[in-house]
């Protein structure tokens, strides 16, 4: 939707009498970095920062990961605000799900953690609680081990907490490594 969006503008722009050549648009759109959906760090573990907020971006970060890791299980870093369907987000999240780490997130409303764990032990999977986005990001890290995979998700709040500024440009306003 942001390309579309994008693209309405430059329309607009143009009935305006301010035209972008189609040579712009397309070097636009292959310029264009979408820090956080999907994106893979590799490293020991390996990090795959999305920031889907609902539940389609998490049907979509499970039918992405389904065909980039096959059946491999992560850690997941998790939380989400209380006017999102947290509920069929986790559910969705949890096919691929081997162990939850909620935290607390900075600037905005969240879900509690009595309720996510609750979530958690319905279907049987295990968690924890930790007190900031980088204490989850760090026992994540130490609970997959140096193999395993570790996915942060359900808030932009939440990625930008934690996610590098390297990977997002010059300076992570959630405060980046």
């Amino acid at each position: 939707t942001n390309l579309a969006i994008a693209l309405a503008t430059v329309r607009l722009l143009d009935a305006q009498g301010i035209p972008v050549s189609s040579q712009a648009i397309r070097r636009g759109v292959a310029r264009t970095r979408w820090a956080a959906r999907f994106q893979i760090v590799s490293g020991t573990p390996t990090i795959i920062y999305d920031a889907g907020h609902n539940p389609d971006g998490a049907k979509a970060i499970v039918a992405t990961w389904k065909q980039v890791f096959g059946n491999r299980r992560c850690v997941c870093v998790f939380n989400t605000r209380p006017d999102k369907n947290h509920v069929e987000m986790f559910v969705s999240l949890s096919s691929i799900v081997s162990h939850w780490v909620f935290c607390l997130m900075p600037a905005s409303p969240y879900i509690e953690e009595g309720d996510l764990s609750a979530l958690a032990a319905r279907r049987a999977q295990s968690s924890e609680w930790q007190d900031s986005p980088r204490l989850a990001l760090n026992a994540a890290r130490k609970c997959s081990g140096p193999d395993g995979l570790v996915l942060v998700t359900g808030s932009h709040y939440l990625i930008g907490a934690v996610i590098p500024a390297r990977l997002i440009g010059e300076r992570s306003p959630g405060g980046g490594e």
